[in-house]
């Protein structure tokens, strides 16, 4: 018995080094909301194979990840628009482990730099629910404008000067036309922004370089839907300048060159779908200038790459939701288009930049587009998926949580080592 014990262990080390002389990049899982059958579909990124499809309440709208640790998986938050509810899903094993009962239609989250906390968009009702997912409970409800449809998150210390002393959280009140600011520290609105007509979606700006380690303010960007405007808000001030793009823009994408690269690739752009204009935005943050791009009909959704280096560049995916095609833009060219399947309506770019899943509402499928060739891969999945999102294990993860498995076998202790 003590010899098989001690045969089973140097078994597992020996593995355990061959796993990680092999695991040579992080491993990826593909977790799509399928609105139209209440369940979310998990893809293994080595196989691109559906490997579980995981139940959740009605009408599955978004998702968003909490990061993994070395000890922990990461979870998926997966909000339930015709339920009132927050679904999580335990990562290392693909099963919801809590539903937290939060406002009316529930339509995006976002999650806090440390992972200790979720905010939650109620479209529904006019607020912000706040989950604290150590124990996924809801720990405030905040009150802003009506409609909430979109979050973004600043991290801490990114004020003027960098005194913030919590991550902020901007909301885009679609039917009020304004931005709160939530402090997260508080879970109080601090501000109440004027933008433009039907506020969709925000995106945000790195610090800007100041003198010696100061660094100033950082910008959100905000489409008006109805105005055919983009706003941008400095968010040491609240200060709002206003420009013309596309019509009824509908997503954006902050593109940020890394400090190492910044030197030698241009500043910093945001790329904006202009859904009534079959066009794409191009905003250079250091002037504000404007260029326009053509792509397919109904661009809705928007994904992005940063190739660093000496010549940096960044390739811009985009989801043509009238043309079931996916154009990709680089810098401010568009390159080619790629078929995919019918009303593209999310996308995730690997953070590799090998490939790109594309969730295809109209087909009940994904599209994976081979970077380097724009070869496709179909992947079926459940009813009308809207919105898809990757999480990431490391190595030293997956091997810890391997072990932990193996060292719980019945009848093994650890005082046995």
């Amino acid at each position: 018995m003590q010899f098989s014990f001690f045969f089973r262990v140097l078994i597992a080390i020996l593995c355990s080094f061959t796993f990680l002389s092999e695991a040579t990049a992080d491993y990826q899982k593909v977790y799509v909301a399928n609105n139209g059958s209440g369940t979310v579909s998990v893809i293994d990124t080595t196989t691109n194979e559906v490997v579980a499809t995981v139940s959740v309440d009605n009408n599955p709208t978004a998702l968003a990840v909490t990061p993994a640790t070395r000890t922990s998986a990461p979870r998926v938050y997966v909000a339930n628009n015709g339920s009132g509810t927050v679904s999580v899903i335990d990562a290392a094993t693909n099963e919801v482990v809590a539903t937290v009962s939060v406002d009316n239609n529930p339509t995006a989250l976002a999650v806090t730099p440390n992972g200790r906390r979720v905010y939650v968009a109620n479209n529904g009702s006019g607020t912000v629910s706040v989950i604290d997912t150590a124990t996924n409970e809801v720990v405030a409800t905040v009150s802003v404008g009506n409609n909430p449809t979109a979050l973004a998150m600043i991290p801490a210390g990114q004020g003027f000067g960098g005194i913030n002393l919590a991550p902020r959280v901007y909301v885009a009140n679609n039917g009020s036309d304004t931005v709160s600011v939530i402090d997260t520290a508080t879970n109080e609105v601090v501000a109440t922004v004027s933008v433009g007509n039907n506020p969709t979606a925000l995106a945000m700006t790195p610090a800007s370089r100041g003198i010696g380690i100061i660094r100033f303010t950082r910008r959100i960007y905000v489409t008006n839907n109805g105005s055919g405007t983009v706003s941008v808000i400095e968010t040491a001030t609240n200060r709002v300048t206003t420009m013309d793009v596309g019509n009824n823009p509908t997503a954006l994408i902050a593109v940020i060159p890394s400090p190492a690269d910044s030197v030698f690739c241009p500043s910093a752009r945001v790329y904006v779908a202009n859904n009534g204009s079959g066009t794409v935005s191009v905003i250079d943050t250091a002037t504000n200038g404007v260029t326009t791009v053509d792509v397919g009909n109904n661009p809705t959704a928007l994904a992005a790459f940063f190739f660093p280096g000496l010549f940096a560049a960044a390739k811009v995916y985009v989801a043509n939701n009238g043309s079931g095609t996916v154009s990709v833009i680089n810098g401010e060219v568009n390159k080619g288009t790629v078929g995919v399947g019918n009303d593209p309506t999310a996308l995730a770019v690997t953070p590799d930049g090998t490939r790109v899943y594309v969730a295809n509402n109209g087909s009940g499928t994904v599209s994976v587009i081979e970077t380097e060739t724009n070869r496709v891969t179909t992947v079926g999945v459940g009813n009308n998926p809207t919105a898809l999102v990757i999480a990431t294990f490391n190595p030293t993860e997956l091997l810890m949580n391997s072990w932990a498995k193996y060292s719980n076998m019945k009848g093994t202790k650890y005082s046995k080592f």
